[in-house]
């Protein structure tokens, strides 16, 4: 569609089956015009939101270079959500 921007997914997991199975898992949605992306750390996640502006984000919250917490408050332009919370 010109002029229309396709929906993005990032999936963020340190391990590299996990970022597998959630994208075997979603890859139909590309049929759909969804883009999936996909980061290994918290700091290549952080640099992805920044350049691709993902609609939405699967967030491993205990990887090992970067807690997903503090990846997703540094976030640019973002915005408190009702109900996203992680576990404590």
């Amino acid at each position: 569609m010109p002029g229309s921007t396709a929906r993005k997914i990032l999936i963020v997991d340190d391990e590299a089956h996990i970022r597998a199975l959630l994208e075997q898992t979603l890859e139909e949605l590309e049929d759909e015009g969804v883009e999936l992306l996909s980061a290994a750390d918290g700091e290549a996640a952080l640099a992805l939101v920044a350049a691709e502006r993902p609609d939405l984000v699967f967030l491993d919250v205990m990887p090992v270079r970067r807690d997903g917490r503090p990846a997703h408050r540094q976030r640019p332009g973002r915005r408190p959500r009702a109900g996203a919370r992680g576990r404590r």
